[in-house]
């Protein structure tokens, strides 16, 4: 038996139904922590507007939950291995893929820079300037094409 009260989408009613059912349709699945915030449909929502930026994020489904997955183990954090993988099926990852990411790697060499890349951003001490050469839009990538573009070396 549980200890806290979770919300069963199916009887839900008024905003938390409404959220529920909005987490249903975004990952496919409504993860038992979201039931439980859903007894506070505010609370909630306050939790679900943390990701309303990233739904127009540049990077795919899938491989935000590659990314997930590398975070989840290096948190040690069972429980949102187990819910990034269920997540990460209905995008298509397969079980080996997920795998591979968990270890900080990808079959995909664009998924695998990305993921590797998250775990050392990740791990201490955080330092990063020298991996951002790997991915085009980020700073260094930009100032590098500036100054090849004023002949600048």
């Amino acid at each position: 038996m549980s200890r806290i009260n979770v919300v069963d989408p199916k009887t839900a009613t008024g905003e938390a139904k409404e959220l529920l059912e909005t987490v249903r349709q975004q990952l496919g699945i409504v993860p038992n922590f979201i039931r439980a915030l859903a007894n506070s449909p505010k609370a909630l929502s306050a939790f679900l507007g943390l990701y309303g930026p990233l739904g127009g994020a540049a990077i795919d489904k899938a491989t935000q939950e590659r990314i997930a997955l590398v975070v989840a183990e290096e948190n040690g954090c069972q429980y949102c291995v187990s819910a990034h993988t269920a997540i990460g099926r209905g995008a298509g990852l397969s079980n080996e893929e997920m795998l591979l990411n968990r270890q900080g790697d990808s079959s995909s060499a664009k998924a695998a820079a990305a993921v590797a890349f998250a775990q050392r951003v990740h791990q201490p001490p955080r330092q990063v300037d020298a991996d951002q050469h790997r991915f085009p839009g980020s700073g260094a990538a930009r100032q590098r094409r500036e100054n090849r573009r004023i002949g600048q070396r």
